[in-house]
């Protein structure tokens, strides 16, 4: 049996009574200050799921509603109107994109800062290169709409000319070779043509008058003139591909970029890599140093993480350069292919022109209807010659931009 002195009862006394404190204050508490009661939020009732009617439905009828023409007035709905053109060349494009390219002065902006060095001003030549090619496709792009439109509306003008003749020849019961309701047809087509290529045109002079720095309020259109002559190239296609590898300007400035890499000028780098469309996987070393370290410590500190994003940024463009010098050999390789494919494209088109010219001639006399004829068939392979000429221009502009001449 263990025994227990006076002081051990003393302080369970004292225990005893501050526990019944605690409860009679407890219970007090309670009955003069209730405990607050969460309320109860009412729970949002969905609605009730969608139950289609099931069953056989006729299809509905989905053609769209709106302005009607007959075939006679039709030319009338799609027919161009405009204020005016604005002559354009090849050499304005050229040397107003370049100018105006938006990175290139970006990037001038910035380098001034840092100091105008070798790889600072490649990449503003790679900039402007770019922007003068894609300027110059425009243009060609352009320039094939505009003849599009003049041989659609010859082709209607013969079709409005053959139509009555045509229908007068059927009625002496004379076989034709396109009866007239398929003269209709075939005239509504030219028109959907027409309208199509209209619309087209207007979005490219809307791109192109902004990379040129015209107005876009500008009513009048730009039209291309003086377009270049087309020739064939006998260039050596590895002899090209060398030379862009030597001199095209973006990858001049990722070889310099490369090289010259140090932390003092890696804000450069990064903006110069910005410039040429390179976005690397390196974050800025920009995160505060702890409020513990002092100045030398967190300057020691930031140094270190600069020479550590120059190491690995210094590999990436390693794997960046090898793999844009590949696709720069690629570029000019397909570039010359597809010119010299659409060349041969362009001399059997004309080729084709001029057997149905020579058809046309040896119909001349024995009647306007088949004139008439002999006329349309001219004008589809003239399309196809103005498909084939844009076709190589814009290949042309390609291999230029590759070479990194677009802005020369």
């Amino acid at each position: 049996m263990i025994r227990r002195g006076k002081g051990f009862a003393v302080a369970w006394s004292k225990r005893c009574l501050r526990w019944l404190t605690v409860a009679v204050l407890g219970f007090a508490g309670c009955r003069t200050a209730p405990k607050p009661v969460a309320p109860v939020l009412e729970q949002p009732v969905p609605p009730p799921p969608l139950v289609l009617p099931t069953g056989v439905v006729p299809a509905a009828n989905l053609e769209p509603s709106g302005p009607t023409a007959s075939v006679e007035t039709a030319v009338e709905v799609v027919a161009p109107k405009l204020a005016g053109f604005l002559p354009l060349t090849e050499t304005v494009v050229r040397r107003e994109a370049a100018v105006r390219a938006v990175v290139a002065e970006l990037l001038d902006t910035q380098f001034r800062k840092l100091g105008d060095t070798a790889e600072d001003d490649a990449a503003r030549r790679a900039a402007r290169n770019k922007a003068a090619g894609d300027a110059l496709e425009r243009f060609h792009q352009l320039a094939d709409l505009d003849a599009r439109m003049v041989v659609l509306l010859e082709s209607i003008q013969v079709l409005d000319k053959l139509r009555p003749l045509a229908t007068k020849a059927k009625a002496d019961g004379i076989r034709l070779p396109i009866e007239p309701d398929e003269l209709d047809r075939r005239r509504l087509d030219l028109l959907s043509l027409l309208n199509q290529a209209e619309l087209g045109a207007k979005l490219v002079d809307v791109d192109l008058k902004r990379k040129l720095g015209i107005a876009g309020r500008t009513a009048e259109r730009l039209r291309p003139t003086d377009l270049p002559e087309i020739t064939t190239d006998d260039s050596d296609v590895e002899a090209s591909v060398q030379t862009a590898l030597e001199t095209r300007p973006d990858l001049i400035a990722l070889r310099e970029a490369y090289l010259k890499l140090t932390p003092e000028n890696l804000p450069g780098v990064r903006e110069l890599l910005r410039g040429v469309g390179i976005v690397t996987g390196i974050a800025p070393a920009t995160q505060p140093p702890p409020r513990w370290l002092d100045r030398a410590s967190a300057a020691t500190s930031k140094r270190l993480a600069e020479v550590a994003e120059v190491a690995i940024l210094r590999r990436q463009l390693f794997d960046v350069i090898a793999e844009r010098e590949r696709q720069a050999a690629d570029e000019v390789r397909s570039a010359h292919a597809a010119r010299a494919a659409q060349y041969r494209q362009l001399t059997l088109a004309r080729a084709k022109v001029y057997s149905l010219m020579a058809k046309r001639k040896s119909v001349a006399g024995l009647g306007v209807l088949l004139e008439h004829y002999a006329d349309l068939e001219v004008l589809k392979a003239r399309a196809e010659v103005i498909a084939a000429a844009s076709t190589w221009h814009q290949a042309h502009v390609k291999q230029q931009t590759a070479l990194g001449l677009a802005a020369q």
